[in-house]
């Protein structure tokens, strides 16, 4: 027999799991963490009585918009981002402005820091980029496929940046008092954090519990840093 439960779990792992490979485990471990970090803000700010609302319908309405607000630019400048890279580098790779060979490979081993090519010798890094100079470049459809992949990566940004809400808006249901269930919320954001550095601790080989602990440990000092830095 099937259980129910179960079921809805699997459901649910496997869509986020399909987010997740939309933007890529980095960008979404990014967005979630800058989501509840900006979420924290507004709490803290609150709880230091440098801003009050008069209800908590006011104060979700705000933190929400906040959350999707920067979701959505991070978004766009994810994707516009990408477009100019991409068209720039496929101006060298076709060498429109006829510079030399060495200056158009400078250029693309540059275009590859911070990736797992970056992370080879600097001789197979040249060697690999080199390559690259001679390979075929891809159709007008399927680059326009990669720009729909891209715009679906810039929505799964929104996705993980609002994800960060979860912790601070579910007291606001259980507590009539705003500053009580904000007092929750700050509780339940480290929980959230150490939780989120629990599962990425194993794609980082780093130990689960002090990626956790340190999660939630620094986001919070980050929170209540900005809120009397005006960040």
């Amino acid at each position: 027999m099937i259980n129910i439960g179960d079921a809805h779990g699997a459901v649910i792992r496997r869509f986020l799991t399909k987010l997740v490979t939309l933007t890529g485990p980095s960008t979404a471990f990014q967005e979630l963490l800058s989501g509840i970090i900006m979420a924290l803000i507004l709490v803290y700010t609150v709880r230091f009585g440098l801003t009050e609302f008069n209800d908590k319908e006011g104060f979700a309405v705000a933190v929400i918009g906040m959350c999707v607000t920067w979701g959505i630019i991070d978004g766009i400048l994810s994707f516009y981002s990408w477009e100019v890279d991409a068209r720039r580098q496929t101006k060298v790779l076709r060498n429109e402005d006829n510079t030399s060979r060495e200056s158009r490979l400078n250029e693309i081993v540059d275009s590859f820091s911070g990736t797992a090519l970056d992370l080879l010798s600097n001789k197979c890094e040249r060697e690999v980029c080199d390559t690259i100079l001679d390979k075929e470049l891809q159709s007008q459809e399927e680059f326009k496929e990669d720009e729909k992949s891209m715009k679906k990566s810039s929505l799964g940004c929104i996705f993980f940046s609002a994800l960060g809400l979860i912790p601070v808006l579910t007291p606001l249901f259980f507590f009539d008092d705003l500053i009580e269930a904000l007092e929750v919320s700050c509780i339940l954001s480290a929980i959230f954090l150490f939780g989120v550095g629990f599962i990425m601790g194993p794609y980082l080989s780093v130990n689960r519990f002090i990626l956790g602990a340190f999660l939630a440990g620094v986001s919070i000092v980050i929170s209540v840093i900005s809120v009397f830095t005006g960040g």
